[in-house]
């Protein structure tokens, strides 16, 4: 039973049925699917747009014979000798033709899997004539490849969600049957149910349910969908684990709105609680439920099988299930989930150490650093010692030790340590934590080399702590300043945590202030490798993470991006971290982060005393201890070395292994040579990529320009490198400096900006294809500048050129003019074309766009310099290489983008121009045998208006192309427009008596 009322939308669809090879429609009972089909056909039958062949399928039609027979039937088609096999079909309805033939399947569903009915049916779909189309409609589909169509956009799949009445059509049925909306609408949208809502009541309704739906089923399948409705959804497995029978999950999953999840859990609507309120009462579904969470705690879903027993007030269970899953490796538990299962716990259970341990996961999760996360853990130890749960005690140790060893509290992890050792003599085999306890203290103390005797040999952790080893080992060399002996281990830490997928407060990360990507970011930043630093995303990880993971990650991103120079990327992370920590309070290994990020942005800025003040107030009163304020500190040193006195103290005081002492060097001879004093130009200063984690760009540049001033090197190739990674940053410094520093820094400075070509902001495009146009920043240039016809014009030879002797340019473009004339127009004319291509470039400074070099001018700039005409022929020559592999989707591509960039001829302001002429031609001829290979390839296609298209546009630039007269009439008659096609070809040969030629053959 479905509603009788006609339903537009789904007609619709259904009226496309003589455009498509094949509709599908996949619903459940109830849906409506043989009312739609009837609907459809009898609108056919008002103005008919072919034949509509209906057969409502049996048991029976499993068998091809069978199924064939009824199908000839349907299309009134006379019967064949003999069995009836597809080819009898096809011609069946072939000789229908011109006239469409649509075969209407319903109650397909009956057609059994794998039977000779099944792959009749999809040779049918496989060999539809022409005019032969396919509508099946089934509670479940018989199986039919259909990838093909779906490609050719040849099929259309209505299901239960199409199907479902939408609101406005509930409230149109409880209109129609004087109801209120809302008992209507509490059918979820299911059609039939809706429609017994609105005539009979909830009781029919249930009736209709179980006798058309459930009762139908056989007695495994109905106790099965009875359990699943019961527990609320499960997959088909699980529930055949706790019902100790098989399960036919396919079969549950196609009755009415029962939704299969990502996971393939079967959910049934909420509905179906209501409707089967009479047959499932609630020892049973207690029951059920227990039954279902011991079946998914076995297979380590603790999450589920706990929210399941909550559900039936198990607690004693629950709870152990709770804390399972509280450590949950295969299936992290985010905030999110903590919060809702700690809300629960029924109040008078609040003391139990597991829902302490659960506080304190979820409090660190938050905030590492809070009271909440130190106490409930200990609350957890405590309870779980008082109850003699030595293995949960140690669990919840473990995870106390890393929010102390996180907080740099000493004391409390070296207690643990003590702790551990009486567990140890009771047999509890946990030497390697106790190494790791070791391994973390060393680490707060640190003292490298015992951080790495520690870990040295730890092969026996579990999954969720293997990270640790390798991780400490990281830490302990970064804090010695021997990040290029740690590349191993921070690749091996990021792999093992990323392997755990561990959540937010149980994560590696949480407990050690590093998200995955930044382990081996850090080490290869500390370590002078800025390619490989960049190579890592370092974004907010997101509000699913804890403060202990976003701000360092957040930290290094700002650090990377103000080195760099990138002002606005820098500033909005410190933001972020702001945000995200208003109050530093007590979260000393923030603090050293935030002060770094934020030393580093007002360097980036220009301000160094800014920079100082930054440092000071996130430093100032804090011991720099190494695995707190002092860990940033030791991991970047140059800021906090430069411009905060109590950091150099520790960092000169302190051993420092080769990767830091690199960075050192380079900060000592910056203060040396600022102070005036003997320095040395460190190794750096000739990889201005290592130099670049070293230094912000701002201060890299000005120790070059001094290395050149005070040692006479170029600083050339170092400050090209440094331009093309931080252009803005390397300009604005140099500037600075020519402008402020004492002779003959400044004048070094000058040297360097007049030699070497920074690359701007903005980005150029200039267009010859047509009227010449330049764009700066995708915004034309139309000034008084550009308007000179000279200046258009020189572009324009540059463009046709790219490199030109200054002297052969001049003769081209003043070729009546002597040698003076020329010397002078070119060089006012070069004036303003510089101008326009660099409008903000300081005088004296190295051009980017157009550079010159021995007398030579090139056009240059690299990304940022588009050429329309270079663009052109590069697809062009894309376009021939597809062609020669035998590629012709990719060949099409390619001159299809090519002809899009045509907008006329090419030089036009050069049109008349001798020395042009050539060159325009060349490009015009390369333009029509592109059009119409494009063309060709189109009609080939079925695509005959763009060939068309293509043909004309041939045309408008050569009109005597008889070539693109062929391919217009071939794309004419290809389109059914005979008359159109004659005509063209006429023209064809029109043309080619006009030029004396013998038309050729069409």
């Amino acid at each position: 039973m479905a509603t009788e009322v006609a339903r537009p939308r789904l007609l619709e669809p259904l009226a496309r049925r003589f455009d498509l090879r094949l509709i599908t429609v996949e619903a459940g009972a109830g849906f409506g699917k043989t009312t739609l089909l009837a609907q459809a056909a009898a609108e056919n039958r008002l103005a008919p747009r072919g034949l509509d062949a209906w057969l409502t399928c049996e048991p029976s039609d499993s068998s091809a014979p069978v199924l064939l027979d009824a199908v000839l039937r349907a299309i009134d088609a006379r019967p064949v000798e003999g069995p009836p096999d597809v080819h009898h079909v096809c011609e069946a309805i072939w000789s229908a033709a011109p006239q469409h033939v649509c075969v209407m399947l319903d109650d397909a569903h009956h057609i059994e899997a794998g039977s000779t009915g099944e792959a009749a049916l999809q040779q049918l779909l496989d060999d539809l004539p022409l005019n032969g189309h396919l509508v099946v409609a089934a509670r479940r589909l018989p199986e039919l490849s259909r990838s093909r169509l779906v490609v050719l956009r040849q099929v259309l799949a209505l299901t239960d969600h199409e199907l479902a009445l939408e609101r406005a059509e509930s409230v149109a049925l409880a209109a129609r049957h004087s109801v209120a909306a809302d008992v209507v609408q509490r059918a979820g949208g299911w059609p039939a149910l809706a429609e017994l809502y609105g005539r009979l009541g909830t009781a029919e309704a249930r009736r209709f349910v179980w006798e058309e739906v459930v009762a139908p089923l056989d007695e495994a399948a109905r106790n099965a969908f009875l359990f699943l409705v019961a527990v609320g959804g499960a997959d088909a497995d699980a529930v055949a684990v706790a019902t100790g029978a098989p399960v036919d999950g396919s079969r549950l999953a196609a009755l009415p709105l029962v939704a299969v999840d990502d996971r393939a859990g079967l959910r049934p609507h909420a509905l179906w609680e209501e409707l089967l309120l009479d047959r499932i009462d609630p020892v049973f579904a207690a029951t059920a439920r227990r039954s279902l969470a011991e079946a998914l705690a076995a297979r380590g879903q603790h999450g589920a099988a706990f929210e399941l027993l909550a559900a039936t007030a198990s607690w004693d269970r629950a709870l152990e299930v709770l804390f399972e899953a509280c450590n949950d490796i295969d299936r992290p538990v985010w905030p999110d989930q903590m919060l809702r299962w700690a809300r629960l716990v029924p109040g008078p259970l609040r003391h139990r150490p597991e829902v302490a341990y659960l506080r304190g996961t979820l409090a660190r999760a938050g905030d590492a650093w809070s009271d909440v996360a130190r106490d409930a853990f200990a609350e957890a130890v405590v309870g779980f010692h008082a109850r003699g749960d030595s293995y949960r005690e140690i669990l919840a140790t473990v995870r106390a030790t890393q929010v102390a060893w996180l907080q740099g509290d000493r004391d409390t992890v070296k207690r643990t340590h003590d702790r551990g050792m009486e567990l140890l003599a009771e047999g509890w085999p946990i030497a390697a934590l106790l190494a790791l306890n070791r391994a973390g203290v060393a680490d707060i103390d640190g003292r490298t080399a015992d951080v790495l005797a520690e870990t040295a040999s730890l092969d026996d952790l579990e999954p969720r702590l293997q990270y640790l080893p390798p991780l400490l080992r990281v830490f302990g060399r970064l804090a010695a300043g021997d990040a290029d002996a740690a590349d191993d281990d921070a690749r091996a830490a990021a792999t093992a945590m990323a392997a755990a997928d561990a959540p937010t407060g149980t994560a590696a990360a949480a407990a050690t202030g590093f998200e995955t990507a930044c382990i081996p970011a850090a080490v290869a930043w500390a370590s002078g490798d800025l390619r490989r630093a960049l190579s890592y995303p370092l974004d907010d990880p997101g509000p699913r993470q804890s403060l202990a993971e976003r701000v360092p990650t957040i930290a290094l991103g700002a650090i990377v991006a103000a080195h760099l120079g990138d002002v606005a990327r820098a500033a909005a992370l410190v933001a972020d971290i702001d945000v995200l920590v208003p109050e530093l309070g007590q979260r000393h290994l923030l603090r050293g982060y935030r002060a770094v990020a934020g030393a580093a942005l007002a360097v980036a800025r220009g301000d160094e005393d800014a920079a100082a003040r930054e440092l000071a107030s996130c430093l100032d009163g804090h011991a720099l201890a190494p695995a707190t304020t002092g860990r940033a500190v030791r991991w970047f040193p140059s800021l906090p070395y430069l411009l905060y006195e109590p950091a150099r103290v520790v960092l000169d005081e302190i051993p420092s292994a080769p990767a830091r002492e690199r960075t050192l060097d380079v900060c000592r001879a910056l203060l040396a040579a600022r102070g005036g004093g003997a320095w040395s130009p460190p190794a750096a200063l000739d990889d201005p990529e290592a130099l670049l984690t070293m230094l912000p760009a701002a201060l890299a540049a000005e120790l070059v320009a001094r290395a050149a001033a005070d040692h006479a090197r170029s600083g050339i190739e170092t400050i090209s490198g440094l331009a093309s990674l931080a252009p803005d940053a390397t300009r604005r410094s140099l500037q600075a400096v020519a402008s402020n520093a004492p002779e003959p820094v400044a004048a070094a400075a000058r040297t360097l900006l007049a030699t070497v070509p920074i690359p701007p902001a903005h980005s150029v495009r200039i267009e010859v294809l047509g009227p010449p146009r330049l764009l700066v920043d995708g915004q034309a240039v139309s000034d008084a500048t550009w308007r000179r016809q000279r200046v258009r014009q020189l572009m324009c030879a540059l463009v046709a050129h790219v490199e030109i002797r200054r002297e052969r340019l001049g003769v081209l473009l003043w070729p009546d003019f002597d040698e003076a004339g020329v010397s002078a127009n070119l060089r006012v004319t070069l004036a303003y074309v510089q101008s326009l291509l660099e409008p903000q470039r300081g005088r004296g400074h190295a051009p980017w766009f157009l550079q010159q070099s021995g007398g030579v001018l090139r056009l240059a700039g690299g990304d940022r310099l588009t050429v329309d005409a270079w663009e052109f022929e590069a697809h062009l020559d894309s376009a021939a290489a597809a062609s020669e592999s035998g590629a012709p989707s990719i060949e099409l591509d390619h001159l299809l983008q090519a002809l899009a960039l045509w907008r006329g001829d090419y030089l036009d302001e050069l049109a008349g121009e001798e020395w042009a002429e050539p060159l325009r031609e060349r490009m015009r001829s390369r333009f029509v045998t592109a059009a119409v290979r494009a063309g060709e390839l189109l009609v080939a296609a079925s695509r005959s208006t763009e060939a068309i298209r293509v043909a004309d546009a041939a045309l408008a630039a050569d009109r005597w192309c008889e070539a693109a007269y062929v391919l217009r009439a071939r794309a004419h008659a290809a389109a059914g427009d005979n008359d159109a096609a004659r005509r063209d070809l006429e023209s064809a040969e029109f043309r080619s008596l006009e030029l004396g030629i013998a038309p050729g053959p069409h």
